[in-house]
């Protein structure tokens, strides 16, 4: 089977939810035949997709330079789509991609930044195949729900567009995946096929799992240039961390992941409970020593790769009900807060129990490893493409 796999950036080197999505995408689809990939670049950028993996066919790109984008993100305020379908809409990406995809058994559109592509697709009389991953609706309405003033009306209007179109794509499209049920069952009826799709991952090495021999340590991962985290980071220390060193004085917040702006770094300026750490090259470390490992999620959507990747090392995880959106919430892998109160209480009862942080951590890693392995997202990429299709 020949198969082009459309996405709207270079996904390698793999940095990002998105990322790692988008080439745990790509290696599913190598399993089912050969693959060639489109993709939006920027300039300078200097990367390879073949380069990140060999064994892609073939590879094209648009390079696309920032008063372009720019002109496009300013061309939301002027048409009824959301920035995120500006962003990617290009003529010139447009007519390759129509003038190449009669050549293929399977279209597969890899993200929400080239789902608009499918229209244009069917219109040509192909069969096109939309990995949404979230709901984009479901995750706007969440930051309309956090919002207020101008950013709450900017939200909304967002939100109501993408979820026209988002019913739109999946009527139009032959398969549609999602990430999670909740996902998936957000938008509930049309017409259109859909399908889960969750991610895969790896166990790390027993010799590096957490330890749970901390007692001050809780740690945050994820990109800091991500709204729901940087949403998500401030209010904890904002509302949850002084309920929490009220009782325990010696208890340090460590913030780990790229691109941390000002507004986090600023966290850590006169208060010695709150350390940002920004971008590493390893996480190992981090996970062994951390006595919990909090994702206070309040707004965002999707299954969460750092819980997944935190409880992947046998960490104690403590999240939200958006944090644990996808996962099984009677799983006992990890504990559940509904608000910033339950937050504070929860942590402080972890990091007092070092026997109770060791029962939810190989809880934990037992329901990653039965959940989420690669040979569950190919069964599930397969049943995506086509109902019967063997793996290789």
């Amino acid at each position: 089977m020949k198969i082009l796999y459309v996405t709207h950036k270079l996904f390698y080197p793999v940095a990002g939810g998105d990322c790692i999505r988008m080439s745990q995408m790509l290696e599913g689809l190598l399993h089912l035949g050969e693959v060639d990939v489109m993709y939006i670049a920027h300039p300078g950028e200097g990367g390879s997709l073949r380069r990140g993996n060999p064994a892609v066919a073939s590879e094209w790109s648009l390079e696309v330079g920032r008063p372009r984008r720019l002109a496009r993100a300013l061309s939301t305020l002027f048409n009824r789509r959301p920035l995120l379908v500006n962003l990617y809409r290009y003529n010139s990406f447009r007519r390759r991609l129509l003038s190449v995809a009669h050549g293929y058994d399977r279209v597969v559109l890899g993200s929400l930044g080239v789902a608009h592509y499918c229209v244009d697709l069917k219109k040509a009389g192909v069969d096109v195949y939309l990995d949404l991953t979230d709901s984009a609706a479901m995750n706007l309405d969440n930051e309309v729900n956090m919002s207020s003033g101008i950013r709450r009306i900017w939200h909304k209007i967002n939100a109501a567009r993408m979820r026209r179109l988002e019913i739109r794509w999946r009527d139009v499209c032959r398969a549609t995946a999602f990430i999670s049920d909740v996902d998936r069952g957000y938008l509930a009826g049309g017409q259109g096929r859909q399908v889960m799709v969750g991610n895969k991952v790896d166990l790390c090495d027993k010799s590096l799992i957490c330890q749970h021999d901390s007692y001050t340590e809780l740690l945050f991962v994820g990109r800091m240039d991500y709204a729901p985290n940087i949403l998500a980071v401030k209010r904890f220390v904002k509302n949850v961390l002084p309920r929490i060193t009220a009782s325990r004085s010696d208890v340090v917040f460590r913030i780990v992941g790229a691109s941390p702006g000002e507004e986090i770094k600023r966290l850590a300026v006169g208060n010695r409970n709150v350390v940002v750490e920004g971008f590493v090259d390893s996480l190992d470390s981090y996970y062994a020593s951390a006595s919990v490992v909090v994702a206070p999620m309040f707004s965002g959507s999707g299954i969460q790769n750092k819980i997944l990747q935190a409880m992947a090392a046998g960490c104690c995880v403590v999240t939200t009900p958006i944090g644990a959106e996808g996962l099984d919430m009677d799983s006992g892998a990890f504990a559940l807060a509904r608000n910033d109160s339950e937050l504070a209480t929860v942590c402080l009862r972890l990091l007092a129990d070092p026997l109770l942080r060791c029962v939810y951590g190989l809880t934990a890693r037992e329901y990653v490893a039965s959940h989420f392995s690669s040979d569950a997202m190919a069964s599930q990429i397969s049943d995506f493409l086509s109902a019967g299709i063997p793996t290789a």
